[in-house]
Formats: C-alpha cells, sequence, structure tokens
C-alpha cells in the first residue's frame, strides 16, 4: 500500500513539473508574440490610418455623386 502511494506522489509531481514547464513555455510564446506585436503596432497603425481614409473618402465620394444627381 506505501510503494503505491509513494508512485502515485512520485507521478503527481511529474505531472506538476510538466504543468510549470508548460506554464513557462506558453509565458515565452506570449512575451515573443507580444514583443513583435509591439514592434509592428506603429506600422500597423499608420496603416490602418491610411485604410481608415481610403474608406473615408469613398465614402464621402459617393456621397458627392449621390448629392449631384
Amino acid at each position: 500500500m506505501r510503494l503505491n502511494r509513494n508512485k502515485n506522489r512520485n507521478i503527481n509531481r511529474g505531472s506538476e513539473l510538466d504543468r510549470v514547464r508548460m506554464s513557462i513555455e506558453a509565458h515565452q510564446k506570449i512575451t515573443i508574440i507580444s514583443s513583435a506585436i509591439s514592434r509592428f503596432k506603429h506600422p500597423i497603425q499608420k496603416l490602418q490610418n491610411i485604410l481608415n481614409q481610403a474608406c473615408y473618402l469613398r465614402i464621402w465620394k459617393s456621397r458627392q455623386v449621390h448629392t449631384r444627381v
């Protein structure tokens, strides 16, 4: 009985270590992704602004056409 209990404890310890290892790996991936996002944030915002302006101009031009007719 005691041997089985010790085996179970060791299995639990292993799974706990795996859990910790996985959380560390996940944390590393998150930091890599967040640093990449912050690096590309400015160009993406620029692109987003350009796209918004283009959409706004298209809507504005379409309204101008409708008001003329």
